[in-house]
């Protein structure tokens, strides 16, 4: 996704939707302001949904797998901002054909006691978006593309409090979480079946891991004899 792609999709996703209630968008522009947005994590809109599974601050399984066709359709407001990424401005396409049409609501966690479902639309070209609360991403648009993306809210001392992603390599079985300090925790993720191809995952940062020292360090992808096959590492500020 090149420079001018991503200025466009944090264009659109600007609006970001109050996960409560769709009918509040003064909230929603304020959330899409929040200064935690990190690098190319982009605000997004989501709809107060249904959860297909709600648990305290994360996913309360591993690695489930998600039949993308028998998942419950996106809300048409999520159906619309999904649309809106494939514009085309004067006969240039600025982000990805995303069929949005085809937008499907995979799970919903509860992280600040709040309902945050995620949304996953396929594009035109063997590609997905995807949207989790304010924050979300397309992938698979390019060939050097990591195959595993992360990013993350940033909490009062410089570390993340809420880390989000997806997962692109199938051979992943695990995702293991490290923190400065060396301490280890598997953190559960969602496979959805194809067209996506893709794992999702959201975890909040426990409070003794904000301080610095202790701070989320990095994330492995672990195939299923526990190598690692995928690591994306945290940017932290000093």
């Amino acid at each position: 996704m090149n420079d001018r792609t991503d200025d466009f999709l944090a264009a659109r996703f600007a609006v970001a939707a109050n996960p409560l209630d769709d009918s509040n968008w003064l909230d929603v522009r304020h959330r899409a302001e929040l200064p935690y947005r990190r690098h190319r994590w982009l605000a997004l809109p989501v709809a107060a949904a249904i959860g297909v599974l709600l648990v305290g601050s994360a996913f309360a399984f591993y690695g489930r797998v998600v039949d993308f066709f028998s998942a419950e359709p996106a809300s048409e407001r999520v159906v619309i901002e999904f649309d809106k990424l494939g514009a085309v401005v004067r006969g240039a396409r600025l982000g990805p054909n995303v069929n949005s049409s085809e937008a499907r609501k995979i799970a919903t966690v509860v992280v600040d006691g709040e309902p945050r479902p995620l949304y996953v639309a396929p594009t035109s070209d063997g590609g997905f978006c995807w949207q989790w609360y304010f924050v979300g991403k397309c992938a698979r648009l390019r060939v050097d593309e990591p195959s595993l993306g992360n990013g993350w809210l940033e909490g009062e001392h410089g570390g993340a409090r809420l880390v989000f992603g997806h997962v692109l390599d199938s051979r992943v079985q695990r995702l293991e979480l490290e923190y400065q300090d060396g301490s280890r925790i598997d953190i559960p993720f969602v496979w959805v079946s194809a067209p996506i191809d893709a794992g999702f995952y959201q975890y909040e940062v426990p409070p003794e891991h904000l301080l610095v020292g202790h701070r989320a360090a990095l994330i492995r992808g672990l195939d299923e004899d526990g190598n690692e096959v995928a690591r994306s590492d945290f940017v932290l500020e000093p």
